[in-house]
């Protein structure tokens, strides 16, 4: 076994071909094909380097795949590393090779400063590799006819290729804070031939629509995709009367697949979720035990020197904000100093001095970060100590969010 970055165009076909046949069969092979072989054709943020492979009898017979993207914890930006791809060809499996990847591409990330990794994957393999669940899938649902008795108080069209600036500056201002999006580069914003864009195999910019005013300019955007059912997966910029216009829209749409249901994937604390709730709608939640949507941290003292910001903020807005006091933070992957002055907050590694000590997990401490749960209701876990007094300071650092990440930055 021999691992190594992928080398030639021919090896990419290759992987893209057995890679489709694993993941997906009859129609949907040749769309998997299409995204995977974009998702490493040439571009901004393609490095070849970062397609990992295992050779064997003189072919690529397993691959895994690192996406490099910035990514909000709160106000604070880290480098996360996205594991995607992971395959093994059909008459190699079972000798161990997704798993020699797998840590091939931790140790990558580790010394190229990655500060953490997210993946979306199946149940009972990625524990093994330090990833803890991070994140929930949501999804509104809505009777179509009640998506098409909702007023369309302004027009829809395509979104113009013109507009794409002002698109990424609406996703931008909504985003701001939403803890797992990710900051989109100027590059996401520009299409190729085809309408997508370079290095994000799942942006199709034909599937992105425009709310506009009397004199055609854009209040907001929209993407929906239409098939078994209509579904709205982004949505940015906007008001109440952009929200009902654009739910009438759906429901128009849904004439044509006969569902009678359109469904909005969104988190339920954006604007246009708030709307649809005072409607007659279904919030779907999906929790996971140990698949799916996945984070865990790589470099502990890199996240938290640019997470020290954020934190410090929320010190200064909660009832802990005159609180004095140190503790160490003791995980599995290293150890920190946290110090707490009046709204001050500093944090360094640790010199193992007297401070009381704070010990858990890396894959609890990756869902604190990411305000994934109730803080009380994870410190108070088995394989956590917690000395008294530090509860509620700690609560105040690791708030409960939404932590949510766009499809159109999937990987």
């Amino acid at each position: 076994m021999k691992l190594r970055t992928i080398q030639t165009e021919e090896e990419i076909r290759q992987v893209a071909d057995w890679s489709a046949k694993v993941f997906r069969g009859g129609d949907a092979f040749f769309a998997f094909q299409e995204r995977f072989e974009r998702s490493h054709a040439p571009g901004p943020h393609y490095v070849r380097e970062h397609s990992r492979v295992v050779e064997e009898d003189g072919k690529v017979v397993a691959h895994v795949r690192i996406v490099d993207h910035p990514m909000r914890i709160g106000s604070a930006v880290v480098r996360m590393g996205g594991i995607s791809g992971v395959c093994t060809h059909p008459a190699y499996r079972k000798r161990g090779y997704s798993e020699a990847l797998m840590r091939d591409a931790l140790s990558y990330m580790r010394a190229h400063h990655f500060d953490v990794s997210m993946l979306f994957g199946i149940p009972n393999f990625y524990p093994r590799f330090g990833y803890s669940v991070c994140l929930s899938r949501f999804s509104i649902k809505m009777a179509a006819k009640g998506a098409m008795a909702c007023e369309a108080k302004h027009s829809v069209r395509g979104i113009k290729p013109e507009e794409l600036p002002e698109a990424a500056s609406m996703y931008a201002r909504d985003n701001a804070r939403r803890t797992c999006s990710v900051v989109r580069s100027e590059a996401f914003w520009q299409r190729d031939r085809k309408g997508a864009v370079w290095s994000w195999p799942y942006v199709d910019f034909d599937e992105w629509y425009a709310v506009c005013d009397e004199a055609d300019r854009m209040l907001g955007y929209f993407c929906v995709r239409e098939g078994k059912r209509v579904a709205l997966y982004e949505v940015a910029g906007g008001n109440d009367a952009v929200f009902s216009t654009i739910l009438h829209d759906l429901g128009n749409r849904d004439k044509a697949s006969f569902h009678g249901e359109v469904s909005l994937i969104l988190p339920p604390d954006v604007p246009m979720a708030q709307c649809c709730f005072e409607k007659d709608v279904t919030l779907e939640v999906s929790y996971h035990k140990d698949g799916d949507g996945m984070m865990r941290i790589l470099d502990l003292e890199g996240l938290f020197w640019k997470f020290k910001a954020e934190l410090q903020a929320r010190l200064k807005h909660s009832e802990f904000k005159d609180w004095r006091g140190a503790f160490t933070l003791c995980t599995d992957i290293g150890a920190l100093d946290v110090t707490m002055d009046r709204g001050a907050l500093d944090v360094k590694p640790s010199d193992r001095g007297t401070s009381p000590t704070v010990e858990m997990p890396q894959s609890l401490l990756t869902k604190l970060v990411l305000g994934y749960a109730d803080p009380r209701r994870l410190l108070s876990g088995s394989d956590v100590t917690v000395p008294p007094g530090l509860v509620g300071p700690l609560c105040a650092l690791f708030p409960q969010g939404t932590p949510f990440i766009w499809e159109n930055d999937g990987f």
